[in-house]
């Protein structure tokens, strides 16, 4: 298990690197300059050129450059990228060049809104969508089991930022009531803190939430047609030790897989869901980033996001060992 969980921590390095080359290669191949961005659609040649120099985008874009002449290879000691990376490794992300300061701060200070956002919305999709699906399998074929599936079919539908714009357009004509914007830690004011994220969490984990109770009673079905659950059965054991020892831990194995990749996925989701309901998280600003061209807080944001994809597959993994017996890590 360390061998394996240090060679996860080994490929980690590459797969940042690699991330980070596509990330500075994307940002300067699209249409758009981060100069004229900053400097506003009046300004002259010589402004966008000061703010270029100013922002280091005048230099080479690598350490090595192919060139038309032999010998084809040219070496620069200050390139952007070179002066990026050598920073990066000592964690200092680079000044944003949109808020004037420095990405890591900004990134520290929005992260809690969310990370807030995402904890609530995967808990609401577990203890809504794994529940309803253990009882639309237990009980195939009845009442329970039809409302659920028209439940599910009903949350798949349903686009998060329309949701999200229901959830806050209704309130706001019936009762003139909005969630407030201005984030306040639970442990300083929960019932303002729920305020804020009850309904954008509801809004961005109604999809997971109805594809987990799909997923879960699929499984559930799956695993009550195995031997050894009919042989639980013969043996005279009751239900809930059934469902609980035999059924569920087994069923849970493709549903952890799901869950584990909705948190990726949620915090992409949380960049609309943020912008519908007005919430300053990571998500708003990596938004803002693209279109202000800020090539440090983006190249930032996305190497926060592919550490949290590595760590998230690696809690994957050694859940898959708790909860079938079968696997082992060498």
């Amino acid at each position: 298990m360390r061998n394996y969980i240090l060679g996860r921590l080994i490929m980690l390095v590459p797969t940042l690197f690699v991330a980070s080359v596509l990330t500075f290669l994307m940002l300067r191949i699209v249409p758009g300059d981060a100069a004229v961005a900053r400097a506003g659609l009046a300004a002259t040649e010589e402004n966008v050129a000061e703010i270029r120099a100013e922002l280091g985008l005048d230099r080479p874009y690598f350490p090595a450059q192919f060139e038309g002449e032999a010998p084809f290879i040219s070496f620069h000691s200050d390139s952007q990228f070179g002066d990026w990376s050598s920073d990066a490794i000592r964690f200092d992300f680079g000044t944003s060049s949109t808020y004037g300061e420095p990405v890591r701060t900004e990134i520290v200070d929005r992260l809690p809104v969310t990370m807030e956002l995402v904890i609530l919305s995967t808990l609401l999709t577990i203890f809504i969508g794994v529940p309803m699906g253990i009882v639309s399998a237990v009980h195939q074929g009845t009442w329970l089991d039809a409302m659920t599936r028209t439940v599910s079919v009903f949350g798949v539908s349903i686009p998060s930022f329309f949701l999200g714009t229901i959830l806050l357009l209704f309130p706001a004509i019936w009762w003139q009531w909005a969630p407030p914007t201005t984030y306040v830690p639970f442990w300083e004011n929960p019932v303002e803190n729920l305020q804020m994220f009850l309904l954008p969490s509801i809004a961005l984990a109604a999809a997971y939430t109805a594809t987990v109770m799909r997923l879960t009673r699929s499984a559930m079905l799956d695993v009550l047609r195995n031997d050894y659950v009919r042989t639980a059965w013969a043996k005279g054991l009751r239900e809930r030790q059934v469902m609980s020892r035999h059924a569920i831990k087994n069923a849970m194995i493709p549903v952890v897989t799901f869950i584990g990749l909705q948190i990726i996925t949620m915090i992409t989701g949380a960049v609309v869901i943020e912008q519908v309901f007005n919430l300053n998280g990571i998500g708003k600003l990596l938004f803002t980033s693209i279109f202000a061209r800020d090539y440090a807080m983006v190249q930032g944001l996305v190497l926060f996001f592919a550490v949290i994809v590595l760590f998230t597959n690696l809690a994957i993994d050694l859940l898959y060992g708790w909860l079938d017996p079968r696997v082992r890590y060498a």
